[in-house]
Order: C-alpha cells, then structure tokens, then sequence
C-alpha cells in the first residue's frame, strides 16, 4: 500500500531527509515518493512506496543493520 503524502513529508523530516515529491502513473495514482537523504553532506536519492521499504533504503544507505 502507497503511503499517504503528509506521512511521507513527516517520516523525510523525522529522519533527517527532503521529500521531493510523488511520481504518478497515467491516471495520477502515486506510484512511490522520492527521497533525497541528507546525512554526511552527501546527497542521495531513493524511491519508497511505504514506511517498510522507506526505512529499508535509508538503513542501507547508512549502513545501518535494519
């Protein structure tokens, strides 16, 4: 299930990232939301569908066991 794009603003600023914004399908559904991740000065971008895979590729991307 597709988040909500208030909880994806929130989860990008409770863990120290930027939402960009939603990418949607031809119909305007959201499909997932884009990420930039902001820890260490470096810049990253990653794409979520929900909370799970979210924290997933933010866990990865710090090398933090999730």
């Amino acid at each position: 299930m597709i988040m909500h794009e208030e909880y994806a603003f929130y989860l990008a600023i409770k863990h120290q990232c930027e939402c960009i914004g939603a990418q949607t399908d031809i119909r305007g559904n959201v499909i997932f939301y884009c990420f930039n991740e902001l820890h260490g000065g470096n810049k990253s971008t990653f794409t979520a569908r929900n909370e799970a895979e979210f924290c997933a590729k933010l866990a990865d991307r710090q090398g933090v066991a999730a």
